[in-house]
C-alpha cells in the first residue's frame, strides 16, 4: 500500500491529532512525522502498516478516531477510564 504525505496529513486532521500525538502512537519522533508529511524519506514498512491500520480503523468509527493506546505512560491499563 502506498501512503502519501497527503494521506498522513489527512489522517492527523481527521482525528485532530498533533504531529507529536501521531508520532507517539507510531513510536517515532515528531520530526519523523513532519519529514513524512513533507514527502521526505521513505516510510518504513512497519510504520506503513500501522498508518494503514489507523486509516482503516478510523474509517469504521464515527469519525472520532480509533482508541489506539491501551496503556498509560506508566504501563497500566487505561481501559474503561
Amino acid at each position: 500500500m502506498t501512503i502519501t504525505a497527503a494521506d498522513i496529513i489527512a489522517l492527523r486532521e481527521r482525528h485532530r491529532w498533533s504531529q507529536q500525538q501521531l508520532a507517539h502512537e507510531l513510536g517515532v519522533s515528531p520530526a519523523t512525522v513532519a519529514r513524512w508529511e513533507r514527502g521526505d524519506g521513505e516510510i518504513p514498512q512497519l510504520a506503513r502498516l500501522a498508518l494503514a491500520w489507523l486509516m482503516a480503523a478510523g474509517a469504521t468509527r464515527d469519525r472520532k478516531g480509533p482508541v489506539v493506546s491501551s496503556c498509560g505512560e506508566d504501563g497500566t491499563s487505561t481501559a474503561g477510564s
